[in-house]
């Protein structure tokens, strides 16, 4: 569903609620007093128990619920890890709300081209990432931040018909927050797809009608239906959404629909999560499509540096079709553990992690909220609560540093148990014992870290270098990931410069 039905939406709900709060016209405070604000939220689902959305807990009993433009879906055909938008009220808190209109719309589904082995480049030596095309476009998964829906990060094939949710980057690639397996495509047979993009090399010609979206040709016979724009509209430089299907080299169109960028020309209040582009400063960028102005926003870690392909949450009202951020938070961040759990508490969300060695045990707590996106690796597209978290359990977390020194998980998966991986940013110089011998140790996150003469060291181009070389680098704040080998006795194995 395009921006432009959206807004529709928005504005009859809008309507519904100003009715309702004024007694259909007459008396009353309306909505102003109460601590209730309107409210367009956008980002990704991280829990269920109503849905939650930037940090917002959504009641959905009363929602119209839109799934791939099924006008009747509901809160059961929706997913963890979905990028959906939200129309509807939350409280003065802002930590709950009721929604009127939730909407879903895939960012492209198909058949995996190839390269799905291949990693990025320069290449992921760690595993973390892949990379391959869906219909000539770019899809990045994250063993960690994507979600998995009937198949996994290891298991990912070429000809895989894959639905995919997630953000796009500055540079056009979808950097995906969850994939589903619908089917495996076969040559020579149709397949149902969806993509997006702008038409070129159109052909109006009644014995061709065609165009391109990048390489693909789209075509469009007189049974194709036209949504939120007509024929006549469609011409070169449009921006739109091509349901059809695909044989393996064409594409013919059943349904073409216009898509709009941004969430209205004037709204109260919007929340918007995703990947910054068009950045030019801090006063002119996108998100979503958004054009968002964040010259007067707070920063939240207030080191946050705003940039293309940074992930964000930015929130504030539209004012002349501009989002003017009151505040920007960082989605994400550079801290990656992969540990095993030491205690829980779910009243407060700490969680406590240990790091080896046993005799020893090294702790670090982090902070799980609202808008962390909780994984179960065990149970494909499932989450979990931090009630159902156990000590002993291992977990792979990724996070940032508030500005008052806590570690805000932004995604928690609960997995089977693997090698110890701490990455952040160095407490203090690296110690080298001797130099010129391997034997030292670095301080992360309050956790000290040994290396000897096994351990294999790396640059930032994750080349090998010398123990001389990496110690003569690995300064205070400097990015390091360390790599201790199951079951992890406290020596690195591998320890490499990060960006």
């Amino acid at each position: 569903m395009n921006r432009f039905n959206l807004r529709q939406l928005v504005t009859t709900a809008s309507l519904a609620l100003l009715l309702t709060a004024c007694g259909g016209g007459g008396g009353g405070g309306g909505i102003g007093g109460t601590g209730i604000t309107r409210t367009t939220t956008s980002g990704v689902i991280t829990g269920f128990g109503s849905i939650f959305v930037n940090g917002i807990e959504f009641e959905t009993g009363s929602a119209s619920i839109t799934v791939d433009d099924n006008t009747a879906a509901s809160e059961s055909d929706l997913s963890l890890g979905m990028v959906v938008t939200i129309t509807g009220t939350e409280d003065a808190s802002g930590t709950t709300g009721s929604a009127d209109t939730v909407v879903f719309d895939d960012s492209i589904e198909g058949p995996v081209e190839g390269a799905i082995a291949g990693q990025l480049v320069p290449p992921d030596p760690g595993g973390q990432t892949k990379t391959f095309t869906i219909l000539d476009q770019t899809v990045v998964v994250d063993k960690t931040t994507t979600v998995f829906d009937d198949t996994t990060f290891d298991t990912l094939a070429v000809a895989d018909v894959l639905e995919v949710s997630g953000f796009v980057d500055a540079a056009g690639i979808i950097n995906a927050t969850r994939v589903e397996k619908k089917s495996v495509f076969i040559p020579g047979v149709g397949t149902q797809v969806e993509l997006k993009g702008v038409v070129s090399n159109l052909d109006t010609d009644p014995n061709v009608r065609s165009f391109s979206i990048g390489t693909i040709v789209v075509n469009y016979p007189s049974t194709t239906e036209f949504e939120d724009m007509t024929e006549a509209e469609l011409v070169n430089g449009l921006f739109v959404e091509v349901k059809g299907i695909f044989d393996g080299t064409e594409v013919v169109a059943e349904e073409i629909e216009k898509e709009d960028e941004g969430f209205g020309s004037n709204v109260t209040k919007v929340s918007i999560e995703g990947l910054i582009t068009n950045f030019v400063s801090e006063s002119s960028f996108k998100i979503q499509g958004q054009a968002v102005d964040a010259s007067n926003a707070t920063l939240t870690p207030t080191s946050l540096m705003l940039a293309n392909g940074v992930k964000v949450e930015a929130e504030g009202p539209i004012e002349n079709g501009i989002l003017k951020a009151t505040k920007v938070e960082q989605r994400g961040g550079d801290l990656k553990l992969e540990t095993k759990v030491q205690a829980v508490d779910a009243a407060t969300g700490n969680v406590t992690l240990e790091y080896p060695p046993d005799s020893a045990l090294q702790l670090v707590n982090v902070t799980v909220t609202s808008s962390t996106l909780l994984k179960d690796q065990n149970q494909p597209g499932g989450t979990f609560s931090l009630g159902q978290l156990l000590p002993g359990e291992f977990v792979e977390v990724r996070a940032q540093v508030d500005g008052s020194g806590n570690n805000i998980a932004s995604e928690m998966e609960r997995d089977s148990e693997d090698d110890r991986i701490l990455q952040g940013p160095l407490d203090e110089n690296a110690n080298q014992t001797t130099p010129g011998q391997p034997e030292g140790s670095v301080k992360i996150l309050g956790v000290v870290v040994n290396t000897d003469a096994t351990t294999q060291f790396e640059d930032e181009n994750d080349n090998p270098v010398t123990a001389d070389v990496f110690f003569a680098a690995a300064l205070t704040g400097k990015l390091v990931k360390v790599k201790d080998d199951e079951p992890g006795d406290g020596v690195a194995d591998e320890i490499a410069l990060e960006d």
